[in-house]
């Protein structure tokens, strides 16, 4: 199948590749990612461990949070893996979070995180190498993730387990050794895997951000990097077309223009498209030097409070290159809250940045390929079903468990099933569905968990229980008495589902079934689980107190799976003596942290 091809000329090529070669290429490089990628890991490793500390890493690494509260829980969770020598210890590491008051996005965050970095170290940190984690955010779309943060989610492989946290260290280990002082940021939910050779520099003036060969599909959801004709004529030229090219993997030029998740006529129109291919470079992560750093902190120290939200990508990156200009400040269509501050501070960014001549470099990372592993979908896809992701991570099946007793209800062994279990105890006779993964529970003897599930820190004990399908659990402790709440939600559901008071019971599901069905086989009225809120509020299924409270976790979890039962079924469940129920909300200003990462040691 032909498709068309169109530069800044207008004119079609019929000689261009298909919109899915760019994958097919990219497949036939997942022996050689996945050696650079184990040998990346294995760096880390020797690195963490103190058998060669002599490895170039990081001076300072920072893992920013939304609030307070989870910045605290992120300052637990690092002085852990500090003590367990998950991570390197001769490391400065730091938290922070954004400041109280209006949201201000992964954008101004990055700059509140430069105030925290001027105050911390003073000027000591403008000759340091530093990689900022922009963490923020309670994971509506993975709740299971809320607790904890994304950044410290649980992956397959190793024992103890890496976190994202540990992976993305290791996947960028090769980064410091070429870059001069300066701040390189990444996101806690995206994995990158890549050749890197000495092609590879962060040296250049200005922001310098990695870019990856991806389809135009692809590209209407990301940052797409435009380049000037001569080193467009270089890229489609490299390796990902021909492993014998002479010319190396990586490849730094300077950007006419970075578009913000542009449409396919956007992108041909602009000219993005490699020539004679349907194929563009994307964004991941990016490298901010000493001199844009200040221009960015004289920027918000000029404007804070800021009074609307920054995208680090879409007012950052977008302000910049030979070509940039301001008109993308007047277009709100990608932009996630409208504030009225927001037209006026984008064009301020915009003015500020090139005042200054902050110049946009990408380097592209011609073999290279970027995972966002952020939602329940992706969550079970990657784990479970992609053998590309799976395989050039070296992600296991079965990972820091005791207990061999699981079956698996398709053909095949465990080794060829789509199942992930981690962290967790096993009894005899499990059975586990297929497209499951179970991180930090224990499960008893007998117990069957459905297909399409993901559990997270559940006590399943009682023998022959049984998980339904298509269903989200996960354990969390509450308050200084501790007591415990089981969240649960259909698989294909999102928190961030919702409507206003007057029509969210018949617009939204929960647990397959339409809201207000679903609640009254609970005794619930919508005005139980949003209380004293007018018709016309908009609220969502995060805000909802649906979740009730129980003593243990194994009872919290045998309710919640009653609760489910009830509701598919439709069968109205008899009144606990306690009517108390809680939000997610509710939830994470109540967790019991200290036993919450007691929950999180299940095969203990």
């Amino acid at each position: 199948k032909k498709m068309e091809q169109v530069g800044k000329s207008g004119k079609s090529n019929s000689n261009c590749m298909s919109s899915n070669d760019v994958e097919s290429l990219l497949e036939k490089k997942t022996a050689q990612l996945t050696k650079e990628t184990r040998e990346k890991i294995n760096k880390f490793n020797r690195l963490r461990s103190g058998e060669d500390e002599s490895i170039p890493f990081w001076d300072l690494v920072v893992v920013a949070g939304c609030d307070a509260q989870q910045a605290e829980s992120y300052e637990r969770k690092i002085k852990e893996k500090i003590t367990s020598r998950s991570i390197p210890v001769n490391t400065k590491y730091g938290v922070t979070f954004d400041p109280p008051g209006f949201k201000i996005g992964n954008g101004g965050g990055f700059m509140s995180v430069l105030e925290y970095l001027q105050n911390e170290y003073k000027d000591a940190w403008k000759s340091m190498k530093i990689m900022v984690i922009l963490a923020g955010g309670y994971s509506q779309r993975l709740p299971t993730a809320s607790v904890s943060g994304k950044i410290f989610s649980a992956f397959p492989l190793g024992d103890p387990l890496y976190s994202s946290l540990e992976l993305k260290l290791a996947i960028y280990i090769d980064f410091p050794e070429r870059m001069t002082s300066g701040v390189f940021v990444a996101s806690s939910d995206d994995f990158e895997v890549l050749c890197v050779d000495d092609g590879m520099s962060f040296e250049k003036e200005g922001i310098v951000a990695l870019g990856h060969p991806s389809s135009l599909t692809v590209g209407t959801t990301h940052g797409v990097f435009v380049l000037r004709e001569e080193d467009k004529k270089v890229a489609s030229n490299t390796k990902l077309f021909d492993s014998k090219a002479d010319t190396s993997y990586c490849k730094v030029f300077e950007c006419e223009k970075f578009l913000h998740k542009p449409s396919m006529e956007v992108m041909r129109k602009e000219g993005a498209i490699i020539p004679d291919t349907n194929m563009v470079y994307t964004d991941s992560c990016f490298y901010c030097d000493i001199p844009t750093c200040c221009v960015l902190l004289d920027f918000y120290t000029s404007h804070k409070p800021l009074k609307c939200e920054l995208d680090a990508y879409g007012d950052f990156l977008q302000a910049l290159g030979t070509q940039s200009s301001s008109t993308y400040c007047e277009d709100s269509a990608n932009v996630t809250t409208v504030d009225p501050d927001l037209q006026e501070t984008r064009l301020a960014v915009y003015k500020h940045l090139n005042k200054h001549g902050v110049k946009l470099n990408v380097i592209l990372c011609t073999v290279s390929k970027f995972y966002h592993v952020g939602t329940q979908d992706e969550y079970l896809f990657h784990l479970c079903r992609d053998p590309l992701f799976r395989g050039e991570l070296g992600l296991q099946r079965y990972a820091s468990c005791v207990g061999e007793g699981v079956s698996v209800e398709v053909d095949g062994s465990l080794l060829n099933s789509e199942i992930c279990v981690m962290g967790s105890r096993i009894g005899s006779n499990v059975s586990i569905g297929n497209m499951t993964v179970m991180e930090n529970c224990r499960i008893g003897d007998g117990v069957s968990v459905g297909s399409n599930c993901i559990l997270s820190s559940c006590c399943l004990e009682q023998r022959n229980m049984h998980v339904p399908d298509s269903i989200l659990l996960c354990t969390i402790a509450i308050d200084d008495d501790v007591k415990y709440c089981t969240i649960y939600l259909d698989i294909k559901e999102s928190f961030k589902n919702g409507g206003t008071i007057g029509e969210i019971g018949d617009v939204v599901t929960f647990c397959g079934i339409k809201l207000h069905t679903a609640i009254s086989t609970l005794n619930l009225a919508i005005s139980d689980v949003w209380p004293s809120q007018p018709s016309n509020q908009k609220v969502t299924l995060w805000q909802g107190r649906l979740f009730s409270i129980q003593k243990t976790p194994a009872e919290s979890v045998q309710r919640a799976i009653e609760e489910i039962e009830a509701i598919r079924n439709q069968t109205l469940l008899e009144s606990e003596t306690t009517q108390e129920r809680v939000s997610m909300v509710d939830i994470l200003k109540r967790k019991n942290t200290t036993e919450c990462a007691i929950l999180s040691t299940a095969k203990v």
